[in-house]
């Protein structure tokens, strides 16, 4: 009863995102990768946004989740110590 109590409370949570506001969470997560202090934050984004993208069905004129992951990885893919804390995270 409890974990339905607690499931039910979740999912009064959630809300649907906009094309737009996850974009702009794709962004920020972008500019987060930049600065090492602020890596927790990134990998919290990245995994958020990974499972986000899951529930998209149509990004319109935006560009789909995993070309936006590859983008940050081709320019931030020297980061091994974010990449090591992501990948062991999930």
């Amino acid at each position: 009863m409890r974990r339905i109590k607690e499931i039910k409370e979740l999912l009064s949570k959630l809300r649907v995102f906009k094309e737009k506001e996850f974009a702009d969470l794709l962004h920020q997560c972008h500019n987060v990768i930049r600065n090492t202090k602020a890596y927790p934050h990134g990998i919290r984004y990245l995994k958020k946004l990974d499972k986000l993208a899951a529930s998209i069905a149509d990004w319109k004129e935006f560009n789909h989740h995993e070309v936006f992951k590859a983008q940050i990885i081709e320019a931030h893919g020297r980061k091994r110590s974010f990449w090591s804390k992501y990948e062991v995270k999930k």
